[in-house]
C-alpha cells in the first residue's frame, strides 16, 4: 500500500502538568485544519489503550474528544479523532474532527473547522499507538498517523 498525502498528526507539549493543551493536525488530499484542546493525562492514557484493543471490529472504535463541556457533556468539540472500520478486510479509517474556538458573541459563522477521514493501516495505527506512549513518557513531542491508498 503506497502512502498518502494524509495524515493525523498530534503534538502534546513537554510539561509537568496534569493537565495540557494537545494540537492536532488533521490533513488529506489538499484539506487541513488545526485545532487545540485541554486534555488530562488519563484521557490521553486511556485512547492509548484503546488503540491497542482496536484489532477487531467487535471492539469498541477508539476516540478521543475535547472543547468546552456542559455538565460533564461536551457541547462544543475542537479537538476529535476516531478510528473506524473502513472496509470488510479490517483496514481501519482515521476521523480528525478541529475547530477554532469563537469568542463569545462573535457569531458561529466565524467559527473554522475541518472534518477530515482517511485509511490507514492496523500496522500504521500500532506505530501510532508506540509514537504516542513514547510523547507521554517524554521521549519525543508528537505523533504522527499517515493515511494509506
Amino acid at each position: 500500500m503506497n502512502a498518502s498525502p494524509s495524515s493525523l498528526r498530534l503534538v502534546y507539549p513537554p510539561d509537568h502538568a496534569a493537565r495540557r493543551e494537545v494540537a492536532v493536525v488533521g490533513a488529506t488530499e489538499g484539506f487541513s485544519g488545526q485545532g487545540s484542546a485541554w486534555f488530562d493525562r488519563t484521557e490521553i492514557e486511556d485512547f492509548i489503550a484503546q488503540l491497542e484493543s482496536c484489532v477487531t471490529a467487535d471492539d469498541p472504535m477508539p476516540a478521543l474528544a475535547g472543547g468546552f463541556f456542559a455538565a460533564s457533556r461536551l457541547i462544543d468539540e475542537h479537538v476529535g479523532l476516531r478510528i473506524l472500520p473502513h472496509d470488510t478486510v479490517g483496514r481501519p479509517r482515521v476521523r480528525v474532527h478541529v475547530a477554532t474556538i469563537v469568542p463569545s458573541g462573535s457569531g458561529a459563522d466565524l467559527r473554522q473547522e475541518l472534518t477530515a477521514s482517511f485509511v490507514t493501516t492496523a500496522a500504521d495505527v500500532a506505530r501510532f499507538r508506540e509514537a504516542l506512549t513514547a510523547v507521554l513518557a517524554g521521549q519525543g513531542r508528537e505523533a504522527v498517523l499517515e493515511g494509506r491508498r
